[in-house]
């Protein structure tokens, strides 16, 4: 609402209040256009306190979004850290999970699905198997 609008209502509150103020006064067209100035008074009213409603809402689920990214990028970063640990064991490891702070939230979410959404390329490099010889024991 803009300053004009803002004295547009603020005058037909008062306008209103003055209907309703000085009713004994007038009769006929006056007294029905005091009620549809006070009709309109309480719509604007209400419209008001749904808008005001919708912008606390609005802010509560920018606060919800705000929280889930910050815990995403929390999380990201752990597993970052934990690839670059494992360089030495898995070569290239650490630049599949690289991360990066000032990501916008659409390539946040992009680069946090994308390890689970590919194959594991990574094995171990060696595979031990140990052979158990199988004995017969008496019984």
């Amino acid at each position: 609402m803009n300053d004009s609008d803002r004295r547009r209502y603020e005058m037909l509150v008062r306008v209103k209040q003055f209907g309703i103020d000085n009713a004994g006064d007038f009769s006929g067209i006056a007294t029905t256009k005091f009620n549809l100035v006070g009709t309109l008074v309480d719509d604007a009213e209400a419209k008001s306190a749904a808008q005001q409603s919708g912008f606390s809402e609005a802010a509560q689920q920018f606060e919800v979004k705000d929280t889930a990214r910050e815990n995403l990028r929390d999380l990201m970063s752990d597993t970052a850290r934990t690839a670059r640990s494992m360089e030495y064991e898995f070569d290239g490891i650490a630049d599949k999970f690289r991360f990066q702070r000032n990501m916008n939230d659409a390539d946040l979410l992009a680069r946090a699905r994308a390890p689970s959404s590919s194959k594991p390329l990574y094995t171990t490099r060696t595979s031990r198997t140990t052979d158990f010889p199988t004995t017969s024991l008496p019984s």
